[in-house]
């Protein structure tokens, strides 16, 4: 039942409030932890001792007011941030203390850090990848080739929707150049995800490519990984159908939000319909 998870929940908020309290405590002796005036004590709180309610740290030579909350570390690494780094008044009590928290941080922060690098450096060689595949296949191509292939360098590296814009004009104009080959670059592209990526990939997609099959693979994944809603959706909506049934389940979420009404729209500007063609 869901109260059961929200007791324990709130349960659980009290055990780890409890041992962050002894790190607070621990830290200086000026430091009192207490129920904010505006809080209270719950019935699960008095039934078990537990701190489950707000709470707010003060101290005589604080600096600055810190916030109240049932996290109780996010409130001790705050009070912390603001009064206490560099405070003379300091009186420690024993460890370990509210140390252990700001380090715990730190190498959290860092770690962040190091996996935000790790994921752009790899994002970085994918795309040189991809475009070492297009330096090839543009090789002995003639000046139209050679021009898309430009294209889709740009809005890999940074895209734009001017770059976007006149992707889908070229392929109005020339869709004969849009051979196997082309169009297995613009699949991957749509596959590099981002949202100017996708949305360009997957509509120049609908005007050239015969494959609707693997164009609606590569919409169902835009869906699932939150790129491109209408445009995948609106492919979804047309060429879905039983062999699609693997995919669909990671996409239903945003089919289901492309298929809810908006406030003060009608109910036949909804989204995708995929009821009829699917049969999955």
């Amino acid at each position: 039942m869901d109260i059961d998870r929200d007791i324990q929940r709130a349960m659980d908020i009290g055990r780890a409030n409890q041992k962050v309290l002894e790190l607070v405590r621990n830290w200086c002796a000026h430091l009192v932890v207490e129920i904010p005036p505006w809080g209270g004590v719950g019935l699960l709180e008095q039934a078990t001792g537990l701190p489950i309610g707000m709470r707010h740290i003060r101290c005589q030579y604080a600096r600055a007011a810190g916030i109240a909350g049932m996290d109780l570390e996010r409130v001790a690494l705050d009070f912390y941030d603001r009064n206490c780094v560099g405070c003379k008044e300091r009186r420690p009590v024993r460890l370990p203390n509210l140390l252990q928290l700001v380090e715990e941080r730190a190498r959290e922060l860092q770690r962040q850090e190091q996996y935000a690098q790790d994921a752009a450096q790899e994002r970085a060689r994918q795309v040189e990848e991809r475009a070492y595949r297009r330096r090839i296949l543009r090789e002995g191509g003639d000046r139209a080739r050679r021009g898309i292939f430009d294209i889709l360098d740009r809005l890999d590296q940074a895209p734009t929707t001017a770059d976007h814009r006149i992707l889908l004009e070229t392929a109005r104009a020339v869709a004969d150049k849009f051979d196997a080959e082309v169009q297995e670059a613009l699949f991957e592209l749509a596959e590099a995800g981002g949202w100017i990526r996708t949305e360009a990939a997957l509509e120049a997609l609908d005007i050239v490519t015969t494959d609707r099959s693997k164009l609606t693979e590569a919409a169902l994944r835009a869906l699932a990984r939150g790129d491109s809603l209408h445009t995948a959706g609106s492919i979804v909506g047309k060429w879905l159908d039983a062999s699609h049934r693997s995919p669909l389940l990671a996409a239903t979420p945003a089919l289901i939000y492309l298929a809810s009404p908006r406030p003060g729209s009608s109910t036949s500007n909804r989204g995708p319909h995929t009821t009829a063609q699917s049969g999955a």
